[in-house]
């Protein structure tokens, strides 16, 4: 069976594509890469991975192939790159809570971030952080794909540009929400907004340290 690459863009006005969306719809669905799973299996986060690497070495080579599609498909590449990202924080909806959710992102967007780490005059490359950092300045400190970038940017990142963009991002994310609701509590609650500050720096800390 052939399987154009194509597809992971979905690109919905083409006729050839209903048969290979439908099937890696499937393919996700079998990974348990969605964010109604029924029952969580121990084999899940391995399922994730796999398909969030073929996901990325999908993408890789529709770009490697169709180089056109670049210049002439970019708003639906990067919509693609985000839409990724997206799928990876949806899917820990179903899974079970706690501090092995941030290690299992991490896994996960180790695969993604293949896709930043192309070399570094590529388009492909410029287009994922572009896209990522599009995606984060969506985010908070409550999104586990923010605290799992945190955990493993600095491991897996080789450009320092990338990785700059990258972390700046982040880090603006992490601190999003505090900072709104800091700026709506009374004056003499400011000794408590610090603590509060104070405490969510320290968790940084605690998440690149790891």
């Amino acid at each position: 069976m052939s399987y154009d690459p194509r597809v992971i863009l979905q690109l919905t006005d083409e006729e050839w594509n209903g048969i290979d969306m439908a099937v890696l719809e499937l393919l996700q669905v079998a990974a348990g890469h969605v964010g109604n799973v029924p029952q969580y299996h121990p084999s899940t986060p391995k399922k994730r991975l796999i398909f969030v690497r073929a996901s990325v070495k999908l993408l890789l080579s529709c770009l490697s192939r169709y180089k056109h599609l670049i210049i002439s498909r970019i708003s639906e590449v990067k919509a693609t790159v985000r839409r990724m990202v997206d799928k990876i924080e949806t899917c820990f909806i179903s899974s079970p809570p706690g501090p092995q959710r941030v290690c299992e992102a991490g896994l996960i967007l180790s695969e993604f971030l293949v896709l930043v780490n192309q070399s570094p005059s590529s388009t492909v490359s410029e287009l994922a952080v572009s896209a990522t950092v599009d995606w984060l300045s969506s985010r908070d400190c409550s999104s586990v794909v923010v605290a799992g970038l945190l955990r493993i940017l600095g491991t897996t990142v080789q450009d320092e540009q990338h990785f700059g963009s990258l972390m700046e991002a982040a880090l603006t994310a992490f601190f999003r929400r505090r900072a709104v609701l800091g700026s709506q509590e009374k004056p003499n609650n400011e000794k408590h907004r610090r603590r509060g500050m104070n405490g969510a720096a320290l968790n940084v800390v605690v998440l690149l340290g790891r």
